[in-house]
This record gives structure tokens, C-alpha cells and sequence, in this order.
């Protein structure tokens, strides 16, 4: 069967739309809250109710007509309006007829009158109410009062004729309040409006306000609420009282202040901690920097842990918050005080050093010694033992000795090689920002910064080898190369069968790089090489040499920086672990088909391998003799190149070794 089509209520207050957007009552869902239209109204009142709600109609189209229905509350509070209505603005006596109300119900079988009759009445009515209206007052507000007044007298006696036990000696009414029904109603109204508007807190929070002899249900309904919030507001009564807001309980509780004055004052009892009488022992904590003497504590933080909970059994507190607790000036039987390097070079040296304090001839900062600051506020004595460990040099190897002593005799071991390491971090600073300095500030028009290194040599492994094999692996040289101009930069790996680090071989490896950059950056003037300080290949009587005459060899200038010893790791080292590693996944693998027989094939399968990752982009070329322009650039992640044994020895014979026989062999 079809669904039979519903009458809804056409009362104007159903279909308002409040402050939020939403409409006050809904007519969809399996329960609308929108009521259904049950009673028929007349022209009169559908007038009367358009009059009266003005303001939620706003000049719209859904104005009554005698055609619609209202449901049964709204149609009996609408008709008895009308009625006081009219009853004031006419107050006719009621010998010369009273107004049929009865008669507002438009479905009763009483109302036989023909249009031309009901505007022959009106017009009567009009004018009677006009020339009423001349001789005497309206009594509207007066006939309000009586009826609030007649409600107070009711709510009087209503409590006089309760029991005993349900006798209330001050009764509440609205009088003691000074507020008529209309207006608890219009506040009342407002209430709801309000709960509508809310966030879900706060509409818990005005629940609460609520008699506390109603249910769950009856407060849902009167709010127009959910069952859920009704079901909080009276845990949250009950709990806390009325008005009280909801616990928000997302994240962590705040500790209670008894807590953290219990763990406060645990940790300064003489019987976890002890206080210091060195004069030197004592800090000067924030906010109020007064001097406080530190206090060693007994135990291990652990420990100390441990006894407060015995102590303290119905204190719960966690162990990091116990931790965070701690009196800064509340030193742990364990190290509390990590110095590091940089802070013990600079609490040695001026505030504002400059190269003599490095060097130690600096008369202001000359009598700061590493012991003094290591020993101040460790709860140590100079006879105490203690053991360290130390290389030495020992029959031309380094050893590694570990020493047991007094902290007194490990104070002065840091004490004797303390100018040395300083020396030493100064350098590494130093040419640290250096090499930092020259790459930040080259530029394809000035200068490219070319970083070089040898990686260990890698060692062709065959999946599957005999075991006689492992003795007879066959070997490559890795020569790595990083250039920095500006800022781009270009990554190069050069491949060779030629098994030495020798300057040779750094040589032969110059022409290829220089032969690189004249192709991809004709416009660069100089070259800074960077490199470690290795005395085998780089740092050495002959690679200088040939650095001197590098204009006359390649006809460009040049400059070599050394890194200091033991920092020389830079961007090279990640080259050669790159090609290495990927070169070991093939041939573990590929099986023995995958194997490199030779270096030669070796390098073929490293150029096949960056080839296939060629990305041409554009790059800006900028000269001081021509306007910029673009022109395309293979962008390889490695650039490799082939280096062979021959090359480097056929350079070695026709042009280093005549050379290097000039030089002294002091």
C-alpha cells in the first residue's frame, strides 16, 4: 500500500530557523521531532497567528490559512491567546452576547454562515471595538495580572493540601522572582535556544540545572537533547554539583602540588642526600640566583626511586616525573655533569680568543688549565683511583694502553696533552670554515672547488668462488672526485687497473678532471683542490711540485687546501661506498655469470650503469664577455671515466719522473 502523505503542525514556531542555520524541528529521519497537525483552524486564528508571529515569518509565502492544522498544544494555546485577545480589545458585557470560541475550531458543524454574514459581523465588531475603545482603557495588562495571580494563589494551596512530609514552608513562585508567566516563558524558550547553540560541554553543563527529580528521559525531551548528555548532566550533578563543567580527560592529569612537595623535600632529607663544604661546590640556580650549596645524594637516582616508593606507598608518581623533579642543585652518586670538548676549549680560552690562546701564549688565559674545570663540582678525591685509556706510540705502532692510577695523575695525563689538542681544534676550525668559505663563494665565472680521495680498492667477488680463490681476487683503484661551482655540483668516480695511491696516479687523475671542466664549465678562471692530509699521494715534496707548475701544465691556475688530520671525511667517501655497495649487490646477486673479470669490465658496467639515469636539464651559463644563455647538460649521478696503467706510467716517464729529479732528496 502507499505510504499515506502526513499533516505536519503549521504553527510558524516549528518552522524556525535558528541562529546556527539549523531548523528547530525536523520532519525527516525514522522520528521526527517536527509534531503532526491534528486540528483544523479557522480564518480567524490563522489571521490572528500570522499577526503574532511576525517576526519567524519575515514577509514569507508559508502564511496560515483556515486550510491548515495545528497540533493539539499549539491549537489550544493559540486559541486561548485569541480568546484573552479579544476579550481585552472589545470587553463587551456579557449580556449583549459573548463571542462563540468554540467556533474557531473550523471542523465543528456549527458554523452555517455565508461569507457576506461573517463581513457584515466584522465590520460590526470593528466598529464597536472603536468606539469602545474611546470611553475605556484597555485592560490587557490587567487581565495578565489576574491570571498570575489566580496561579500564585493555586500554587499556595496546592502546597498547604500536600502531606506533611512534602510541605515546603517557603513555597517558590514565580512572584517572589517578580516575573509574570509570559515572561518565564519567554525565558524559558531562550534557554532551549541556547542549549541548541552550544558545544556538547556546555549543553552538559545546562542539563544540570535541571530539577533533580527528573530522568534522563524527561530531561532529553524538555532539551530536545540526546539520552547521553541527559545521562552525563546527572553524573556530573551528582559528582560535582550543579553548574560544574565536564572533566576534560584527554592527556595526562596535572600532579598534585602535595606530590611534588613530598618528592621536593625526599630529596634534600639528610637521609638521601648529603650537603657539600667545598666553597667551590655551590651553584646559583633561576629565577633568584641566591647561592645553594649542592647536595650529593646516596644512592643512584634509581635507588632513590625506589625508597621513596617504599616510603611514600600511596603517592603514585612515575619514574621520569620523579626524575624531572630533582633539585637542580641535587647532584646523583653517578655522573651528573657531561663537558664536552668544545665547552672545555672554550671554558680554556678567552672570551673572545684570538690565535695566541690557541697556542697558549695569551697572558689572560694562559693559567686556565683542562683539570681545574674537569675536578670543579665532582664530589671526587684526588687520591681516589680511576682508570683511562690512552693510544701510544709503542715500537712505531699505536696502541691502545689502558692506565690505572690516582685522579690526580689522570688530571695531569689531560693536563700534558692538552696544548696539543687545543693546537689541533684550532686547525680543524679553522680550515674547516675555510673549505665551507671557498665553496660557498665559487661560481661557474671564478673559481670550482674539486674535492679528491682514494677509496680502498674494491676486490672483485665471484658468487660461488672456490675457496683457492679468495687468494687470487682481482683488484680496482677508486679514485673519487666532488666539484662544487656555485651551486651545483657534479659527482666523478675515475676507474684505473693501476693498484698504487701514488701522486702519479693524483696526476693522471688532474687531466681527466680539468679535461671535464673545460667541456661543462669553459668560463671557470682557477681550481681549489681539497683534500686529507695523506703524505702518500696528496701531502707530500712532489705533489707540490707539480702544483707549482699546474699553470704551465693545464694553463689554469690552481691552489690545494688540506683538511686537518683525522677530518678529511667528506662528501668523496659516500662516492666510493655507493659504487662499491651496488657493485657488490650485482655480483652477489647475478651468480658467477654476473662477475667482473676485469677492471676494464668493471668500469664498462659502472658507465652502462649511470647512463641509464641520464636526465638532460638546462643550465644557465653567465660570462662577462656575452649575455647569458642555456645550453643542455647530461646530468649523470656519477660521471666515470677510464684511467689505465699505461697512461699513468707513459705520464711518469715523459714528464714527472725528469721533473722530480731537479728536487732535492732532502
Amino acid at each position: 500500500m502507499p505510504s499515506k502523505s502526513r499533516i505536519w503542525c503549521a504553527h510558524p514556531y516549528h518552522d524556525e530557523v535558528l541562529p546556527n542555520g539549523k531548523k528547530r524541528f525536523s520532519k525527516v529521519g525514522a522520528k521526527p521531532s517536527h509534531p503532526k497537525g491534528k486540528r483544523l483552524i479557522s480564518e480567524e486564528l490563522a489571521k490572528f497567528i500570522n499577526n503574532h508571529n511576525e517576526a519567524i515569518l519575515n514577509g514569507s509565502s508559508k502564511q496560515l490559512s483556515k486550510a491548515d492544522y495545528l497540533c493539539s498544544p499549539c491549537f489550544v494555546k493559540e486559541r486561548n491567546r485569541y480568546m484573552i485577545d479579544e476579550q481585552a480589545d472589545m470587553d463587551i458585557d456579557d449580556s449583549q452576547g459573548s463571542f462563540n470560541y468554540d467556533n474557531l475550531d473550523s471542523g465543528s458543524d456549527n458554523q452555517q454562515n455565508s461569507p457576506m454574514d461573517d463581513d457584515y459581523v466584522r465590520l460590526e465588531q470593528e466598529d464597536a471595538k472603536l468606539k469602545l475603545n474611546q470611553v475605556f482603557d484597555r485592560n490587557t495588562k490587567q487581565v495578565a495580572n489576574a491570571v498570575d495571580e489566580t496561579y500564585f494563589k493555586l500554587k499556595e494551596f496546592s502546597n498547604i493540601l500536600l502531606p506533611r512530609s512534602r510541605h515546603n514552608n517557603e513555597p517558590r513562585t514565580l512572584s517572589s522572582l517578580d516575573l509574570s508567566i509570559d515572561d518565564a516563558i519567554w525565558i524559558l524558550d531562550r534557554l532551549r535556544e541556547l542549549f541548541s547553540i552550544s558545544d556538547d560541554n556546555e549543553q552538559q553543563r545546562l542539563m544540570t540545572m535541571l530539577p533533580p527529580e527528573w530522568g534522563r528521559d524527561r530531561i532529553s525531551n524538555w532539551f530536545r537533547g540526546s539520552q547521553h548528555h541527559a545521562r552525563q548532566s546527572i553524573e556530573l550533578r551528582t559528582t560535582t554539583g550543579d553548574f560544574s563543567r565536564p572533566e576534560d580527560r584527554r592527556g595526562n592529569k596535572p600532579l598534585d602540588n602535595q606530590i611534588e612537595l613530598a618528592v621536593y623535600n625526599f630529596y634534600i632529607s639528610d637521609e638521601i642526600s648529603r650537603e657539600t663544604s667545598y666553597k667551590k661546590q655551590v651553584i646559583h640556580p633561576p629565577p633568584f640566583r641566591t647561592p645553594v650549596p649542592l647536595r650529593f645524594l646516596h644512592l643512584t637516582i634509581g635507588e632513590t626511586f625506589e625508597q621513596f616508593k617504599m616510603k611514600y606507598p600511596n603517592m603514585e608518581i612515575s619514574r621520569s616525573k620523579f626524575f624531572s623533579l630533582r633539585p637542580t642543585w641535587a647532584v646523583s652518586k653517578s655522573l651528573q655533569q657531561l663537558v664536552t670538548i668544545k665547552q672545555l676549549v672554550e671554558k680554556t680560552i678567552c672570551t673572545f680568543p684570538s690565535e695566541h690562546c690557541y697556542y697558549r701564549l695569551c697572558t689572560n688565559c694562559l693559567h686556565l688549565k683542562a683539570s681545574d674545570i674537569l675536578s670543579d663540582g665532582i664530589d671526587v678525591e684526588i687520591q681516589d683511583s680511576a682508570s683511562w685509556s690512552i693510544w701510544k706510540k709503542l715500537n712505531s705502532r699505536y696502541e691502545l694502553l689502558r692506565l690505572t692510577g690516582t685522579f690526580r695523575a689522570l688530571l695531569e695525563e689531560i693536563d700534558n696533552l692538552w696544548l696539543n689538542f687545543i693546537t689541533h681544534s684550532f686547525y680543524t676550525r679553522e680550515q674547516r670554515e675555510y673549505i665551507a668559505f671557498i665553496k660557498e663563494n665559487s661560481s661557474i665565472t671564478t673559481f670550482a672547488v674539486v674535492q679528491v680521495d682514494f677509496a680502498q680498492n674494491f676486490v672483485f667477488v665471484i658468487q660461488r668462488e672456490v675457496q683457492s680463490a679468495y687468494y687470487s681476487r682481482q683488484q680496482v683503484t677508486i679514485f673519487t672526485v666532488y666539484i662544487k661551482i656555485g651551486e651545483e655540483h657534479r659527482n666523478m668516480v675515475i676507474i684505473s687497473d693501476y693498484l698504487a695511491h701514488d701522486t702519479r696516479f693524483v696526476y693522471s687523475g688532474q687531466k681527466i678532471i680539468i679535461d671535464f671542466l673545460r667541456k661543462e664549465y669553459p668560463n671557470i678562471s682557477k681550481i681549489n683542490y681539497v683534500s686529507d692530509g695523506a703524505s702518500a699521494h696528496f701531502k707530500n715534496k712532489y705533489n707540490i711540485h707539480n702544483l707549482a707548475h699546474h699553470h704551465q701544465d693545464f694553463q689554469i691556475e690552481a691552489s690545494w687546501t688540506f683538511s686537518s688530520s683525522g677530518h678529511g671525511k667528506g662528501p668523496c667517501d659516500g662516492l666510493g661506498a655507493v659504487v662499491k655497495s651496488t657493485a657488490t649487490q650485482h655480483l652477489l646477486k647475478g651468480g658467477p655469470n654476473a662477475s667482473f673479470s676485469t677492471p676494464k669490465q668493471f668500469f664498462e658496467w659502472c658507465l652502462e650503469k649511470n647512463d641509464r639515469m641520464v636526465v638532460a636539464r638546462s643550465r644557465r651559463i653567465e660570462a662577462s664577455n656575452c649575455p647569458s644563455t642555456y645550453m643542455s647538460e647530461p646530468n649523470r649521478p656519477i660521471e666515470v671515466r677510464w684511467l689505465s696503467a699505461d697512461t699513468i706510467n707513459n705520464e711518469f716517464e715523459n714528464r714527472l719522473m725528469p721533473r722530480w729529479n731537479l728536487l732535492s732528496s732532502k
